[in-house]
């Protein structure tokens, strides 16, 4: 379990202290995982990051879930702070992955990032999306976009 963690940002959840790569990565067959919550204190606030806030990929890399999450905003929901480039991707293979979902509080909001906010691309399958906030602050109600599509599957990754 990954929870109640600010990754790249400092002891606020607001100023940036990002490092050069991905925020969170679950690869090389890390499953079962659990990454944020539905309880709002227990969610991450992961931004400013060098590459991808969250990075999910590998054959053997299944049945992860991210929930509750705040993904390129600082902790108060509404601050853009950004990563370098997606907010999250699942790539090459992954399976049976949940992002978000409809309990409350189980909604990701993936926004201001350098990309786009969610990639799914080559081959990721058997994975559920549902009821996160792409391009928003926490409230739905203020745009904080990201410059290329909200939810995207290509079957490669684009240059």
């Amino acid at each position: 379990m990954i929870v109640g963690n600010l990754i790249g940002t400092d002891a606020s959840g607001l100023l940036p202290l990002g490092n050069a790569a991905d925020g969170i990565v679950a690869s090389s067959g890390a499953s079962f995982n659990q990454i944020g919550n539905t309880n709002q204190a227990a969610r991450n606030v992961i931004s400013t990051n060098g590459a991808a806030g969250i990075a999910v990929w590998g054959a053997d890399t299944t049945d992860n879930v991210v929930r509750g999450n705040l993904i390129g905003l600082g902790a108060d929901g509404l601050t853009a702070l950004g990563n370098e480039t997606s907010g999250m991707y699942l790539l090459n293979s992954t399976k049976r992955n949940v992002v978000g979902g409809s309990l409350p509080g189980a909604r990701n909001v993936i926004s201001a990032n350098g990309e786009n906010g969610l990639g799914v691309w080559g081959a990721a399958s058997d994975t559920t999306v549902s009821g996160n906030f792409i391009g928003t602050d926490a409230t739905g109600t203020v745009a904080r976009g990201n410059p290329l599509p909200g939810h995207c599957r290509w079957h490669r990754r684009p240059p």
